[in-house]
């Protein structure tokens, strides 16, 4: 869908959260001035959003072919997302091969209005999740749903440094007391709901955290910074924010003040603050959310809770202070919630009308019968009370013998993860675990898993995160934790001419590169890409393949029979398993770099059947039914294998010969805007 530009009298073809595609053309023509220079050519475009993009915005690059001395680029999808109705503007640069930068150009586009769904974790507006991360460097907030890069950002390999840039949330100067040089560094920073019952975005709740459990070093002040105060929903640039009135706590059977801290008035000993949010989950013209949001905390090694009162009213809890949160609530007594992170993924545990919250928490040391990197799965029972400002919703202490917390995951260290949060990051309403390194931006992130055969098919663990292998001279993925070993013939080969800089492909004569273990979970859905580029079509060859004993769980690959670009998948690990086949029309062809992407929908996440589908060079290219009888099937044991089929019963079979590169796989599937992106080398 183009997008026209503001004020030429054509309405836009998307609404807010939608993609759509500029047109967009640079040159880097030679010197007329007779000073003997050439053009370098065109290596890379980056384009940013409102505002007008901070220093250090990252590069990207469209396919890009080198044209001598008078190299250009013309794009005809360059895609954008509208983060907000109204006017939307984008910023683009480009930047030749000698490192020279071209005049930052604006493009602005007109967005109308429309109602959209009510996202657990968005704080831009647009109807989807956000995360909000401080930049190690340089202490801005950042916000990544804009950057689409969830996992691995792709880097232009000719600028080591860069990467697709997030949104600019908020700078370092606009955190709490930057004045005393503090960043957005120094805070935990977490987002659900508001205190306003009546908006549909999410706004901040701020606080330093004390030094270690325990300690009472830590801000007394809890900053609240309400989204929307900008002209931009999403931003965080007002640096006036409030700051919360803890409420004294008020014994019952179930809650220990002694516990609470009494004689420190503010926030100073208590850590992990998370609001949980609201639990209506439509947003419509006439409808708002109905719940301000409360705070899930850990004090003196146990887990409190910090209802909201009705209508975010302000009272007098009895205890002669006044707060905008009623009684807090004790929810647990053990004293060892100072070793867990807590996470708020949404309803994982996909809970009766109302959905609830579910709580996630990640151990962060291995102590107490837990291992440090666990993740484990709390329920969250929520109870009616009433006090002065009305009734409220408050939550009952944990049950944890009548309903243990689950193991849903593991290995997510906080050396190696220090920051840890959750949402659903692929459309699909089933919350995803996402962190951020200890020592770069890189956002990693885990699918989450459901068990239909529980009721309400809950999360039950997490899929191995999205993966690339760019091939350019290297076998190590961009995870560094699947990296490849290569059997013979195989070599490096030419470059893929759409990557500025990349420095080779994987030739192959016959020989494969095999991962570490598998990339993808075969009985879910998922997504499989790579661009090839053939010798010959006279024989079957398969470019991406995880296989099992007796055969593979699916195919990406060159089929002889119909001389076509075909996507596959089988109905059993037997030789004598039902396939089925989505193909190109028309035929393939050698000799040139073809992008291939194959995706597979299980049945129960689309209709009654499932789905293969096919796409070659960033369009559909076909697509197949696959019964139901035939879903979830197996899950192929086998490692990824690139360049052939080698299975574990030990034969080897439709050796490539030709080039590889750039293997990805995501454990969900891909959107066809998604997958135009990736052939657009985003």
């Amino acid at each position: 869908m183009q997008l026209p530009p503001s004020g030429n009298g054509q309405d836009s073809p998307i609404h807010p959260g939608g993609t759509g595609y500029i047109k967009f053309q640079a040159n880097d023509a030679p010197d007329t001035n007779g000073n003997g220079k050439v053009a370098s050519g065109i290596a890379a475009l980056r384009w940013s959003y409102d505002p007008t993009p901070a220093p250090g915005w990252g590069w990207v690059s469209p396919t890009w072919t080198p044209k001598g001395a008078s190299a250009s680029i013309a794009v005809t999808g360059l895609p954008v997302t509208a983060t907000h109705w109204g006017t939307n503007i984008i910023y683009v640069q480009a930047q030749d091969r000698a490192g020279n930068l071209s005049a930052t150009v604006p493009f602005s586009f007109y967005v109308p209005w429309a109602p959209t769904p009510l996202a657990y974790g968005d704080v831009s507006g647009d109807g989807r999740p956000d995360i909000l991360v401080p930049d190690l460097k340089t202490g801005d907030l950042l916000d990544y749903s804009q950057a689409l890069t969830f996992n691995a950002p792709n880097r232009v390999p000719s600028f080591a440094d860069s990467q697709i840039a997030p949104r600019q949330a908020a700078t370092a100067a606009q955190a709490p007391r930057s004045t005393d040089g503090l960043t957005w560094n120094d805070y935990r920073v977490s987002h659900r709901g508001a205190k306003n019952p009546q908006k549909p975005v999410d706004d901040l709740i701020v606080h330093k955290d004390p030094s270690s459990p325990g300690a009472a070093d830590g801000s007394p002040e809890l900053y609240y910074l309400a989204n929307n105060k900008t002209a931009v929903t999403g931003q965080f640039t007002d640096k006036s924010s409030d700051s919360l009135a803890r409420p004294k706590c008020v014994p019952t059977s179930t809650t220990d003040c002694t516990k609470y801290k009494a004689s420190m008035p503010g926030w100073e000993s208590v850590s992990q603050i998370t609001p949980v949010g609201s639990d209506t989950t439509t947003l419509a013209p006439s409808d708002t959310p109905t719940q301000s949001t409360g705070l899930l905390a850990v004090q003196d090694g146990n887990l409190w809770y910090y209802p909201a009162n009705n209508g975010n009213a302000t009272v007098d809890n009895g205890a002669g202070r006044l707060s905008s949160f009623a009684d807090p609530a004790q929810l647990t007594t053990d004293g060892t919630w100072g070793n867990y992170d807590l996470i708020i993924p949404g309803d994982a545990l996909n809970t009766a009308n109302p959905r609830t919250p579910t709580l996630w928490v990640r151990a962060r040391a291995s102590v107490g019968g837990v291992t440090a990197g666990n993740i484990y799965q709390y329920a969250l029972k929520f109870v009616g009370a009433t006090n002065a400002s009305g009734p409220y919703t408050t939550i009952a202490p944990l049950d944890t013998a009548g309903t243990p917390p689950t193991l849903i995951g593991s290995g997510v260290t906080v050396q190696d993860w220090p920051i840890v949060g959750a949402a659903s990051l692929t459309s699909d309403d089933v919350p995803d675990l996402w962190a951020r390194g200890s020592t770069t931006n890189q956002i990693t992130t885990w699918a989450g898993v459901t068990d239909p055969s529980k009721p309400g098919a809950p999360v039950v663990t997490f899929t191995r995160r999205n993966d690339q292998w760019t091939l350019s001279q290297t076998k190590t993925d961009a995870n560094n934790f699947n990296n490849l070993t290569t059997t013979d013939p195989v070599s490096w080969g030419a470059p893929l001419p759409s990557i500025p800089g990349s420095t080779g492909s994987l030739r192959l004569d016959g020989g494969m590169a095999t991962a570490v273990g598998t990339a993808v979970d075969t009985k879910s859905a998922y997504t499989v890409s790579a661009w090839v580029k053939l010798d010959n079509v006279d024989s079957y060859q398969t470019f991406v393949s995880q296989a099992g004993t007796n055969t593979s769980a699916f195919y990406l690959q060159y089929n002889k029979a119909l001389n076509a670009w075909t996507f596959l998948t089988t109905s059993t690990d037997s030789s004598g398993a039902t396939q089925y086949i989505a193909h190109s029309n028309p035929q393939a062809v050698s000799g040139n770099w073809t992008h291939l992407v194959g995706t597979y929908t299980p049945a129960d996440t689309k209709g009654p059947d499932g789905s293969l589908t096919l796409y070659v060079n960033g369009d559909y290219a076909g697509s197949a039914g696959v019964p139901a009888a035939d879903q979830h099937s197996w899950s192929a044991p086998g490692p990824l294998t690139i360049g052939a089929v080698k299975l574990t019963g030990g034969s080897t079979s439709n050796q490539v010969h030709g080039n590889i590169a750039d293997v990805r796989t995501y454990p969900y599937v891909l959107t066809k805007e998604q997958v135009k992106t990736i052939y657009n080398n985003q």
